[in-house]
């Protein structure tokens, strides 16, 4: 009787091992979903002009994160290029709008901003509806300066 026994022994442990593997597997994407779904979220509070809730977001989730080795970390960095990309797009709209001539007046620039919304890059296009909706106080401050 203690002969079958050391005979089964090699194929238990392949058995074992596949069956790890197979579990390891099987849970793998529901981590890939989770994370996507970090991310998605942020990339929605980027395109939404909710610049300061992505980067508290990416934040927190860096200190979450900080030991894995999955690549979610640079996906992180990524995102927070994005959104430094998109504060800077505003920054340069916002300036050109301050150091425009008085006669660039406010339906001047609705129609550029809208332009950018439709035809600029990924991030002049957010950049473009956060400056048009604080437009009036951007002329306000121009104004002012003059």
């Amino acid at each position: 009787m203690p002969t079958r026994r050391r005979n089964l022994l090699p194929f238990a442990v392949p058995i074992v091992l596949l069956v790890g593997g197979i579990v390891f597997v099987a849970t793998r994407p529901s981590l890939d979903i989770a994370v996507q779904g970090e991310i998605g979220s942020i990339t929605r509070m980027r395109n939404d002009g909710r610049l300061d809730e992505a980067r508290a977001a990416v934040a927190r989730l860096a200190s979450k994160w900080s030991d894995a080795t999955d690549g979610r970390l640079q996906r992180l960095e990524a995102e927070q290029r994005a959104i430094e990309a998109v504060q800077a797009a505003a920054q340069r709209l916002s300036e050109s709008v301050l150091q425009s001539d008085r006669q660039q007046g406010e339906a001047h620039w609705i129609r550029e901003l809208r332009r950018l919304e439709a035809e600029g890059k990924e991030a002049e296009r957010v950049a473009a509806r956060l400056v048009r909706a604080d437009l009036n106080l951007i002329l306000m401050r121009r104004n002012e300066r003059s």
